[in-house]
């Protein structure tokens, strides 16, 4: 999934910083809630709010893991 120009997925996002995760978080909050609105979704639209609502939970739990052990300091 493209966020911010860059590809993130399930195997690669732990290889970002803490501020774009965090970045990736807010887009994807975002993403998902403007997802909700759409009254007739595209295949297309499904794919990308699957896509979203399996990525959010993995970044939000990375920051988390990275605040209390200090790496979001980095």
């Amino acid at each position: 999934m493209k966020l911010y120009d860059f590809e993130v997925n399930p195997y690669t996002y732990k290889n970002f910083k803490t501020e774009q995760l965090k970045n990736f978080q807010s887009m994807l909050k975002s993403n998902i809630r403007n997802f909700k609105d759409i009254d007739n979704p595209t295949l297309e639209d499904m794919e990308h709010e699957y896509k979203a609502e399996e990525l959010l939970p993995l970044i939000e739990h990375e920051i988390k893991v990275r605040s209390k052990d200090g790496r979001d300091q980095k």
